[in-house]
């Protein structure tokens, strides 16, 4: 019984050999195969640049001549594209990573002529030349949008212009204060230029704002408000000039600068937002975006024993808003 089992897993075993093909343990490059007879442009077009590569002969393949240049191998030019008058015995090695084997791609005259396998070791490489040549285009890419953006945060716009990044950002600012309970970014600062811009604005101030837009706009803009202070709400109080004084120089120059205040008049009448369910929103004005505890209304109850010493005590908020502590009532 033992020797029938023996001999049909034999059968089985040589069945299973001459059933499988040479490409099963060929050299692949993702679902390409390297067959022996390839040359070097097949190779490096399935499998793209070797991990190693090391010239061991190079010549003309069809005479020399003093026009032609010395061939330098495949590889060893900087347009990685082999001259076709030149020949080389080349090896290309291709590293598959630890777990598996790097494979030595032996070329005579650009023709691959044997493979040998080695221990790999690091990363697997051993995708297809379109993996790789798609991974060097993407990386070319963030690389160009990099630059870009550092290029474009680093532009800085001439005197007589209005650079709308900053102004952007200040309008941002201030939507946040306008609609404080909204979180997302982007209706935030739509809801804020229906209600709070003017068509000029609007129209220079886009939701989405991109590198190819030029930040720069040439000054005067009509109906266009570019005094980023007054934005803010603020207002410039008068020139203060302050002596100051160099220790690296040992010179005094004198310094002139500004002290900025709220302003109570910076209110911008806000215009009803339409939802998309078809209601009306109107926006709240901009003193009543962020509440001030200071000046909220404070009811006139009496303090009991139980937070004073006194036995009744009354709070007491006259015309201008002050809020007063009395033992006797408070004035009417």
């Amino acid at each position: 019984m033992n020797k029938i089992i023996r001999y049909i897993f034999f059968l089985f075993l040589s069945f299973s050999l001459l059933l499988t093909t040479s490409d099963c343990f060929a050299f692949r490059c993702g679902e390409d195969i390297v067959a022996i007879g390839d040359d070097m442009g097949d190779v490096s077009s399935k499998c793209g640049r070797p991990t190693v590569f090391s010239v061991i002969k190079t010549w003309h393949c069809y005479g020399s001549s003093p026009e032609l240049p010395k061939p330098t191998g495949y590889y060893s030019n900087t347009s990685d594209r082999s001259d076709q008058h030149s020949c080389s015995d080349e090896t290309w090695i291709y590293n598959c990573g630890s777990g598996d084997f790097a494979y030595s791609l032996h070329f005579e005259r650009n023709i691959l002529v044997r493979e040998s396998q080695e221990r790999g070791h690091g990363p697997n490489q051993c995708t297809s030349g379109y993996e790789k040549r798609q991974k060097e285009r993407i990386e070319s890419i963030r690389l160009k949008n990099e630059k870009e953006d550092r290029d474009y945060r680093k532009r800085v716009c001439p005197p007589n212009t209005v650079d709308l990044r900053q102004l952007r950002n200040t309008h941002m600012s201030r939507a946040r204060k306008v609609f404080p309970n909204e979180n997302n970014m982007t209706t935030q600062f739509e809801m804020y230029r229906q209600g709070y811009m003017t068509e000029e604005e609007r129209k220079l101030l886009p939701v989405f704002f991109g590198r190819s837009k030029d930040p720069c706009v040439p000054k005067p803009l009509h109906n266009v408000r570019t005094d980023l202070v007054e934005l803010q709400g603020l207002v410039r109080g008068p020139v203060k000039k302050k002596q100051m004084h160099d220790p690296k120089t040992g010179l005094t120059f004198t310094s002139t600068g500004y002290d900025f205040f709220p302003d109570p008049q910076a209110v911008i009448t806000p215009v009803p937002y339409p939802q998309p369910n078809g209601t009306i929103y109107h926006p709240i004005k901009q003193h009543d975006s962020v509440p001030d505890k200071k000046h909220e209304p404070v009811p006139e109850k009496p303090i009991t024993e139980k937070n004073s010493d006194s036995s009744v005590w009354f709070q007491c908020k006259d015309k201008d808003g002050n809020v007063t502590i009395s033992n006797v009532g408070c004035p009417e």
